[in-house]
């Protein structure tokens, strides 16, 4: 079973005697998430105090939902209702019963996440009495050199990507010795929760979703950025609207900067990463737009293209597996969009889109025709062939051009013991040969 949504798990607090269906109960009890989650709700700290005192490990009880949540609590150590506890000691003392704690002057109002670099929080910013997300570089990071360079590198190249779907950087500063960016908070959840929640989407939501992250970017690569994180956790989605909003550039690199792009670095999540990266070479702008192919076919069936049982297998796959077309995967999904999915993850760069905002675009087209009611076809300026394949296939229409309409000099047999040139011909008014979609996208014809 899936997590449920916060929702549903307010819904049954809010009853008077909260009954949950067995199959919501043994997930409860299997799943320390959701759990804690349920806790938040009910009290934090305090639900777990309550539930040693009014139920010892001796007690039978009968209520499914209470059971399931008492066991869990029973066989955890006592602390904060979050599983990232060790990670926040470095807040200072809470002012208010509604806060978490404080940290510098930003007052703590709850954890969003943790990864490999820090943690993200909830705050209120008393100066200008606004909610904001602060990313906190994780204490044990925050000792060496590298990882506060890096960390004050992803702040920069955020903060000069200004764009729709990009989240907003304000700030950077240093608080406690640990660096910390303030950032846009978004109220909503990421494409990750939305997916593990309702499953695959529909074809207008994957189109819109995926134009606005190809939008972001298009954005970021303008400014010369790369993202190297493109994945469903790092796409937000704006609650009621669900508009995108790209987040994280914690693998960010300037495109120019040779020191960090170094051959033999691997840095990425694995399922959503491109052959390039697995295999530790240098990456540029198409290495991001084989992540957002993997998130348009992840979104069309609810999973990965290259879920596997370890990473290894699952880098082994990324380089060496070509995932089963859409238009199979997915009966009825328009051949256009399986075909401009299997382009973003070819396995060479140069057999990709020469750009993210090309991407955008031709989304963005099929949407208006899906939503203007007709069965959307191969949107403008997209190419059905392979873009190598196009390329020959245009070098041999213009060889064979040449060979039958070059004008060549003729003659005619000796008259009078003299050569006779051939009079002029007309002018050749033969129609080109058309390739229908070259290495570009456009028709071309020789």
């Amino acid at each position: 079973m899936i997590c449920p949504p916060r929702s549903e798990l307010e819904a049954l607090l809010r009853q008077p005697a909260p009954v949950a269906p067995e199959n919501l109960a043994r997930h409860l009890e299997e799943c320390p998430a959701c759990r804690d989650t349920l806790e938040h709700l009910a009290g934090g700290t305090a639900w777990r105090a309550a539930g040693g005192k009014l139920y010892p490990p001796s007690t039978t009880v009968q209520n499914p939902l209470v059971a399931a949540i008492v066991r869990g609590v029973q066989s955890e150590p006592d602390g904060p209702a979050t599983p990232h506890a060790e990670r926040l000691d470095f807040l200072g003392p809470a002012t208010g019963p509604e806060m978490f704690g404080t940290f510098g002057p930003y007052e703590i109002l709850s954890h969003v996440a943790s990864g490999g670099m820090g943690v993200v929080l909830k705050a209120r910013d008393p100066a200008l009495n606004r909610i904001v997300a602060l990313k906190v570089l994780a204490p044990n990071l925050a000792r060496h050199s590298a990882a506060r360079s890096r960390f004050i590198r992803e702040a920069r190249a955020a903060a000069a990507v200004v764009h729709d779907h990009v989240v907003s950087i304000h700030a950077v500063d240093e608080a406690n010795g640990l660096p910390y960016l303030v950032m846009q908070f978004i109220k909503g959840r990421s494409l990750a929760e939305r997916l593990q929640a309702t499953g695959p989407m529909r074809l207008e939501e994957i189109l819109r979703i995926g134009a606005q992250i190809a939008s972001g970017l298009a954005a970021a690569h303008a400014q010369g950025l790369i993202h190297r994180d493109v994945k469903p956790g790092n796409v937000l989605l704006e609650n009621g609207v669900e508009r995108v909003k790209l987040t994280d550039f914690g693998l960010a690199r300037a495109v120019d900067d040779a020191g960090l792009t170094r051959t033999g670095e691997i840095a990425g999540t694995p399922e959503y990463m491109s052959p390039e990266q697995a295999e530790g070479k240098s990456v540029d702008t198409r290495s991001d737009l084989f992540g957002l192919g993997c998130i348009l076919y992840a979104m069309a069936t609810g999973r990965s293209p290259f879920r596997a049982e370890s990473s290894l297998a699952v880098l082994r796959r990324v380089c060496d597996f070509q995932p089963r077309p859409l238009a199979e995967e997915v009966p009825g999904l328009p051949r256009w969009f399986s075909e401009l999915t299997a382009r973003l993850l070819a396995k060479q760069p140069e057999a990709r889109f020469e750009s993210a905002h090309q991407v955008a675009e031709l989304l963005e087209e099929g949407l208006r025709a899906s939503q203007r009611g007709e069965t959307p076809g191969p949107p403008r300026n997209s190419s059905n062939l392979n873009p190598r394949l196009a390329t020959v296939l245009a070098l041999v229409a213009a060889l064979v051009v040449t060979v039958l309409v070059w004008p060549r000099k003729e003659q005619t047999a000796p008259a009078n013991g003299r050569d006779v040139a051939a009079a002029p011909s007309a002018p050749d008014t033969t129609p080109g040969f058309v390739i229908p979609g070259g290495a570009n996208g456009a028709e071309q014809t020789f």
